[in-house]
């Protein structure tokens, strides 16, 4: 874990200790060792063509990272923080609820999480980095996995996208979630599937070294450190997320039956004029209206909704070559859902940012944003 990693416990309106690791951007990073790879020899690596744009320095936002099913935020701090913060960028990452170091809510005894209080818990966490970082343009979001489907969510609802500066999904579950997904997999190999079911579904992923390996990892992990990120992934999937009453809130209700693309995706696809790229610094008022709710399992809806404002959110969608979880077939449908081409990184596995070529991932991302927010990453 990166050493200048800050550890904070944040309480939710709804007495949840938050867990949210913290790490600043390197005041110096010119001789790092993330800053050389980024510059000298990502080009050779992934063939990705892009337009630097010029413009005056200003603050770079900070980074929110979101994971996925089995993860914490430990998972973001490995590798991504310190990589991110050589160029220029303060990181955070909250540990979702139920996970070993967020818990659940005092007196909370449930089996399972909804959607929606992950949703609730994420909207807290991006409130109170822009009340603590008040000079700087909202998050970039950067979600993987089931991480992906929560960000989504999050862009369903208008007056949360002024609190976004960008949207990146890291090898997403797609919007329609785990179930066409699992058809593809049992239609094309019935024992591969049963390994995803075993693995998750019983939680076989925590004790079985081969099994977590073929899920999340590939041959070029060690030993050791697939026996310690399974310890971790034993205490923070104790508390799943509730599949039962999913399916009415999936993000895929609000697609096109014919496009397959997202009917809100108009709203954050007009691109703003150069003079209006500066993001509006405030929090929103639905954002911390939304929040003070005593509702815990609810959101606003269409119907809550006073007032649309379309904003320009940027997306970019990755997938991995070799991901054993999200197919190709279901990164290309979040890449659709979107409004957007789908990248895909080269024999990775689903865990990109833990695996020993996890700078592949992660420039692929900071090249995106050095052309898509005018940042200098220089």
């Amino acid at each position: 874990m990166n050493k200048n990693t800050e550890q904070s416990f944040w309480i939710s309106p709804a007495g949840l200790n938050i867990e949210v690791l913290y790490s600043p951007a390197t005041k110096n990073p010119t001789d790092s060792e993330n800053k050389a790879w980024y510059l000298g020899i990502y080009s050779q690596i992934v063939q990705l063509v892009t337009q630097q744009k010029q413009s005056k320095p200003k603050l770079k936002p900070p980074i929110l990272f979101i994971h996925g099913s089995f993860h914490g935020a430990w998972c973001w701090a490995e590798n991504f923080f310190t990589y991110f913060n050589d160029l220029g960028f303060d990181c955070f990452a909250h540990s979702l609820r139920g996970t070993s170091n967020t818990g659940l809510p005092p007196g909370d005894r449930v089996p399972s999480i909804r959607v929606e209080s992950h949703l609730k818990d994420l909207l807290y966490v991006i409130k109170r980095i822009r009340e603590e970082q008040p000079e700087r343009p909202p998050p970039i979001l950067i979600a993987h996995s089931f991480g992906g489907l929560y960000l989504m969510k999050l862009l369903e609802i208008p007056e949360n996208r002024g609190n976004v500066s960008a949207a990146v999904f890291l090898c997403s579950v797609p919007p329609s979630g785990l179930s066409r997904m699992t058809l593809r997999f049992m239609q094309s190999s019935f024992m591969e599937s049963l390994k995803i079911i075993w693995g998750f579904a019983l939680k076989a992923a925590t004790s079985d070294v081969g099994l977590c390996r073929r899920i999340f990892f590939d041959e070029t992990v060690a030993q050791e450190d697939i026996l310690r990120y399974m310890k971790n992934f034993l205490a923070d999937s104790r508390v799943g997320l509730d599949v039962i009453n999913l399916a009415p809130v999936l993000p895929s209700v609000r697609a096109d039956p014919v496009t397959g693309q997202a009917d809100w995706l108009e709203e954050i696809s007009s691109e703003r004029k150069e003079e209006d790229l500066d993001l509006d610094l405030s929090v929103t008022p639905s954002l911390s209206s939304e929040l003070s709710s005593d509702t815990e399992n609810s959101i606003d809806t269409e119907e809550n909704i006073t007032e649309k404002k379309n904003t320009f959110i940027p997306r970019l969608v990755v997938g991995a070559e070799k991901d054993f979880i999200v197919d190709a077939a279901g990164t290309q449908e979040t890449a659709t859902f979107l409004g957007v081409e789908p990248m895909f990184l080269a024999d990775l596995p689903h865990d990109v940012m833990l695996v020993p070529r996890w700078r592949e991932a992660a420039a692929v991302i900071a090249d995106w944003l050095s052309s898509i927010l005018s940042v200098n990453l220089d």
